[in-house]
Order: C-alpha cells, then structure tokens, then sequence
C-alpha cells in the first residue's frame, strides 16, 4: 500500500526557535530569528538543485513508482514524500513569523502539484502555536493543497516550553498534538505536553510524528507503531558534522517496527526510508547548509514486528553485557582452565 507525503525544511544551519532558557544555554540566540526564516530557491536566489531517476519498487503491501525528482508530480495512490530546503542567507534576520508562514505556505503548494498528499514542516518550523494564530490561513492552506499538513512549532507558553507537531487536516481539523518526549540534551527544557502518542487514521494511511531526538531513543516509535502507525516523520533541527547520524537512528527505527520513515532537517541532511530500512532518497546537504528539493515514492508499512511485539530492546543490553565478559573475562578464563 501506498500513500503521498512531503517534508518542507528551512534554511538556518543549528539555529532553532527555543525557548529563552534554551537560547542562553546553546548559544542560539543570536541566530534565533535566521533559523525563521525560510527561502524557497527563488525567494534567497539559490537555485533548488533538482535530481530524477525513476524505478519501479515493489512494496511490501504492492506495487509503487519511486521518484527522486524536484519537479515530477507523484502519482496517484504513491507515497510520495518532499523536502525543501535552501541555504544560508544571514542577511535576512528579523524577517517577521507571517514571511516565514508564507515561504512555507509556498513551499507547501509546490510540494501539492508534485503529488504529496502528506506535507511535513520542520521541527521549530514556527514560533507560534497555528491554532491560535494564523489559523485561517493554515486551513485555507490545507483545503488549497488538499493535503495532511504536520506543522512543527515552538513557543514559550505560561506553563513552561513546547515543542510540538499538529496535523491539519484537508477539511481543516486540527488533529491531536505530539509534544516531544526526549528534550535534546544539553539545555532544552522539559517539554510540558510530552507523553501523548496520537496516530492519525487517514485515506492515506496510519501516520504519526516523533521529534527530532525522539529518534535516538527506541521507545517513542515502537509506541506509535504498536498503536497502528504506518510511517512516522521524523522532523529535525540537526548542526553540521553529525547530519547522517540522526538518518542512521531513522533507519534503525524504520526495520525495528516496518514503517516508512520521513526524515526532514532544517538545513542537513534528509532522507526518505522504506520499511525494510532501505534510503530510498537521501541528500546530504554543505557543512552551511544547501538548496534541494528530495522527492520519492515509498510504500507504508505493517507496523508489526517480532522485535516490537515482543520489546527485545533488552537484547542490546545482552549483547554489551556479554561483550564486556569476553573482552575483560577472556585472560581470567584462560588462567581458570590451566
């Protein structure tokens, strides 16, 4: 079975929209507002870099077109799967939260007339909650794309930091909030709206969201796929040098439960992974962060495997143990049988 879907990203690289504890604490603030800001290959004079091949894939539910194009428009029924992204541009700090929703709402059109049905924007893509403000625009928006639209976002709230995804639906409904459950580490804070794990039942299939440094981490995408998820985003808001590290954990995540794995940075790398963990698209962007456009076609999952069904994450904790037995144990062995 397959579905369509894409992953919009911005520009900034290692900037991020945080609370103010988590500024101070990573060094961020003076580049709060250019991570905000988000250019479209026109709109920052970067020409998005477009590459297409095409191949037939056989899915595990069927048979679907992949695409790795920036500019074909996906096919009926496939998954097809988007990321924008461009480079730096420092010149255009202070740009206001409205010219960030519009290069996203831009971005979000293109990846609508190349056939995404699922459109997923960055982690800290927004710093204001959508369905408080801007909320006619992004309605507007999803019944304009007639797309799912995962909105990540963050903000300082009364009761303490947020950092969440939404999806809105075509019909305009904003579906549950997943706050993220593993604070990046150093320095972000607890995230208050942590421990919710929504699926989304759509035509398209079961979808869910995880945050960032959720990935690391094998309980969050078990949780989801348990629940029924098919294929689970991963928006992220990486730094240069450990890009391909956080795609490695998304494969991982995606053969440890057979789900499709969206994974969409800021500025680095993206990648779009089949069930089986094959990269069925990947860029890797310059250390200053690049302008592309990563499309593909990937089927959905099962959601169900031995390894999730049964919680075999204590077969990692064997293996060390045993490890450290034979590395250490070996000469105390070897005395012991002479």
């Amino acid at each position: 079975m397959c579905a369509s879907g894409a992953a919009l990203g911005v520009n900034a690289p290692g900037t991020g929209t945080m609370s103010s504890q988590y500024q101070q604490t990573t060094h961020h603030s003076d580049v709060l507002e250019e991570h905000q800001l988000l250019h479209h290959g026109h709109v920052s004079g970067h020409s998005p870099e477009i590459v297409e091949t095409k191949r037939s894939y056989q899915g595990e539910q069927g048979q679907c077109q992949r695409r790795h194009t920036g500019a074909e428009a996906g096919d009926q029924g496939q998954t097809t799967a988007h990321f924008h992204q461009n480079g730096h541009d420092s010149g255009q700090l202070g740009h206001r939260q409205s010219t960030r929703l519009d290069v996203l709402a831009e971005l979000s059109r293109i990846a609508a007339t190349e056939g995404a049905q699922l459109i997923v924007w960055p982690e800290l893509g927004l710093g204001f909650d959508p369905q408080v403000e801007h909320t006619g625009e992004l309605i507007s928006l999803a019944a304009e794309t007639d797309a799912y639209l995962l909105i990540g976002y963050g903000l300082d709230d009364p009761r303490g930091w947020r950092n969440e995804m939404v999806m809105l639906s075509p019909q305009g409904e904003f579906l549950a909030v997943y706050g993220k459950n593993h604070p990046t580490s150093p320095g972000e804070p607890r995230i208050i709206t942590a421990g919710v794990y929504p699926v989304y039942d759509t035509p398209i299939g079961r979808l869910a969201t995880i945050i960032c440094n959720d990935v690391h981490f094998t309980n969050t995408s078990r949780r989801l796929a348990r629940a029924g998820a098919q294929l689970i985003a991963v928006p992220t808001l990486e730094i240069s040098g450990i890009t391909l590290e956080q795609v490695a954990q998304s494969v991982m995540r995606a053969v440890e439960n057979r789900v499709a794995v969206v994974k969409a940075d800021v500025a680095f790398s993206s990648a779009i992974i089949d069930p089986y963990g094959k990269i069925v698209a990947l860029r890797n962007a310059s250390p200053q962060g690049a302008a592309f456009t990563l499309t593909a076609d990937v089927p959905i999952g099962s959601g169900k495997t031995v390894y999730n069904w049964l919680n075999l994450d204590w077969m990692g904790w064997l293996n060390l143990v045993g490890m450290v037995f034979f590395s250490f144990g070996a000469k105390w062995l070897e005395k012991k049988v002479r």
